[in-house]
């Protein structure tokens, strides 16, 4: 297992804590709909073709 330790200046992780929050109580007041595994498959599928052929390849 790995550890990192970040210092950060008390506002800028005030700052970060209270988007983190604010992001977490939006998401269970309107969760996402679910996706089932093909679901998801078809998401990664279409980004990666994406991806190639925003790259030229």
């Amino acid at each position: 297992m790995t550890t990192i330790e970040i210092t950060l200046p008390d506002a800028l992780a005030s700052d970060r804590i209270v988007r983190l929050q604010d992001a977490r109580a939006a998401l269970a007041a309107d969760p996402p709909e679910v996706l089932t595994r093909q679901e998801i498959n078809q998401e990664i599928s279409a980004y990666r073709k994406g991806q190639r052929l925003a790259a030229g390849s």
